[in-house]
């Protein structure tokens, strides 16, 4: 047995064309996050600290309403 796994183990969030307008805070404490696929939601702006997510390897963020100099 694997013992518990937390959140924190799960290396993906999909949430596709589901009306989020944010992501929680929380999303940036996913130490192991791969994939983040939140495309075509109405998402306006990124969490603070998003750019923490070192382990980040494919983010889709298609057709949202966000501002393109957060991710400059």
């Amino acid at each position: 047995s694997r013992g518990g796994s937390s959140v924190r183990d799960f290396p993906s969030f999909f949430s596709l064309n589901s009306r989020l307008q944010e992501l929680p805070a929380s999303l940036v404490s996913l130490s192991q996050l791969r994939i983040l696929k939140v495309g075509h939601n109405k998402l306006v702006s990124l969490p603070p600290n998003f750019g923490s997510l070192k382990t980040l390897e494919i983010l889709d963020l298609t057709g949202n309403r966000l501002n393109e100099t957060i991710l400059t």
